[in-house]
C-alpha cells in the first residue's frame, strides 16, 4: 500500500488534513490500483504541508513529522497504524528539532532522522534522531563537512549511511549535491 498524507493545496486552508491509501495487489502478474479512504481512527494530524513520513516497520506505523499547517512552522510528531487505520501522537523524551518545514526524513534500524528544513526564518542543516524503542529524540553532535543548509532535499537510508541529495539553500539556489551521513560515527 502507498499512503498519502496531507499536503499543499495552494488556496484556502493551504494544507490538507486527509488520508488516502493506494492499495496495490497483483493478478495474473500485472499490478492492480484501488484507491481508498478510509475511516481513521483517533486523532488525525490535522493539516499538513511540506511535512514527512516514513515507515517504521517496529510499530507497522507511519510516522509523520508534521512541516506546517498552512499558518505556522511545527515539529509535532503523529503515527498512523496500519493494522487498524489509527492515528495517534507520538508522545517523545528528550529535545525535540525545531520547528521546521520541508526538511528531510528516513528511517533505519530503529532510528528516525530529521535533516535541514525551514523554520520560517533560515534554511537548517542540523541532524535530529528519534530512538523509535524509547521515543527518545537526540541532537548528536556531528562531524566532517556540514552539507550547507537547505530545504526541499531527498534523504534515504542505505547500509550504514543516510544519504543526502540536493534542496535549495539562500536565493532558492538549487544544489545538486551528495552528502553522506556515517550512522555510526556521526560523520559527514
Amino acid at each position: 500500500s502507498i499512503v498519502l498524507i496531507g499536503g499543499w493545496l495552494g488556496v484556502g486552508p493551504y494544507a490538507a488534513s486527509d488520508t488516502h491509501i493506494l492499495q496495490v495487489t497483483w493478478k495474473d502478474g500485472l499490478p492492480q490500483f484501488a484507491w481508498l479512504q478510509p475511516a481513521v481512527h483517533g486523532t488525525p494530524p490535522g493539516p499538513c504541508n511540506m511535512h514527512s513520513a516514513d515507515y517504521v516497520d517496529l510499530h507497522k506505523s507511519v510516522y509523520v513529522f508534521r512541516g506546517g499547517n498552512g499558518e505556522e512552522y511545527l515539529n509535532d510528531l503523529h503515527a498512523f497504524d496500519l493494522d487498524d487505520w489509527t492515528w495517534r501522537v507520538v508522545d517523545t523524551v528528550g529535545a525535540r528539532p525545531q520547528p521546521r518545514a520541508n526538511h528531510a526524513s528516513a528511517y533505519a534500524d530503529g532510528q528516525l532522522v530529521i535533516f535541514g528544513g525551514w523554520n520560517g526564518t533560515t534554511r537548517l542543516n542540523d541532524v535530529a534522531i528519534l530512538d523509535v524503542t524509547t521515543h527518545t529524540w537526540t541532537q548528536p553532535w556531528v562531524g566532517g563537512v556540514l552539507p550547507q543548509p537547505r530545504a526541499g532535499m531527498t534523504l534515504v537510508a542505505v547500509q550504514d549511511y543516510w544519504i543526502l541529495w540536493g534542496g535549495s539553500g539562500t536565493s532558492s539556489k538549487c544544489f545538486g549535491d551528495l552528502h553522506l551521513l556515517d550512522r555510526h560515527e556521526m560523520v559527514w
